[in-house]
């Protein structure tokens, strides 16, 4: 982004624009619905939608609720949380609930298939926290490369094209000034990692079923 230029000329700025719609249109919490919808509409299995809807109470709602209730108090500045401070909270109440969820989706025998995103959200709630403690990582870049993953174990190398999208999410979030390369980089192959953790999961238990895992 070029220097010294005010409020107002950055948000007249077309990249800047463009660069702010993407990263609304691909927050995590987006990526996340979007990504329980596409995985319901291909395992089509009734069972999988209350569970689905379990899961978003947990992983999405209660997270949005806590951080709204943060910026209310003024302890966020907004949304995105450009300083690294301002998401150690959130990120450990995102630990707290994923581990919550955890032990509810175990002892209700859940589909493993949620099960599985379940502990890896889990997992993955600590580990970015702990790494906010010192560092600020992408979340939107974890997010980006989860969701590419997914599609690819989803449809197969038809998905291949959206992964274009994890550089230009990379971009949109260094131009808006939210993070640096390095940070966007190290969130998306955290992201990447996270998903691959899940899918091996899936696959260890259910063999050839795909997403399928019940």
């Amino acid at each position: 982004m070029p220097k010294m230029q005010t409020a107002t000329t950055v948000q007249r700025d077309p990249l800047w624009v463009l660069a702010k719609s993407i990263s609304v249109l691909t927050s995590p919490a987006v990526l996340s619905f979007v990504s329980m919808y596409l995985m319901g509409i291909q395992i089509n299995d009734e069972r999988f939608w209350p569970w689905a809807g379990v899961y978003a109470g947990f992983g999405f709602v209660l997270p949005l609720l806590y951080l709204i209730y943060l910026m209310r108090k003024g302890e966020v500045s907004d949304f995105h949380m450009k300083e690294r401070t301002e998401r150690i909270k959130p990120m450990a109440f995102i630990f707290i609930v994923f581990t919550i969820a955890s032990l509810v989706m175990y002892f209700s025998d859940a589909p493993f298939v949620i099960q599985a995103f379940t502990y890896v959200g889990a997992f993955q709630g600590l580990l970015m926290l702990l790494i906010t403690l010192k560092w600020k990582i992408s979340g939107h870049g974890a997010g980006i490369a989860a969701f590419v993953l997914l599609l690819w174990a989803l449809f197969g190398p038809a998905a291949m094209p959206f992964f274009l999208l994890v550089p230009l999410v990379l971009w949109a979030r260094v131009y808006t000034d939210r993070h640096d390369l390095p940070q966007t980089i190290i969130g998306a192959v955290a992201g990447f990692a996270f998903m691959a953790t899940a899918l091996a999961l899936i696959a260890a238990r259910c063999p050839g079923a795909g997403l399928a895992c019940f």
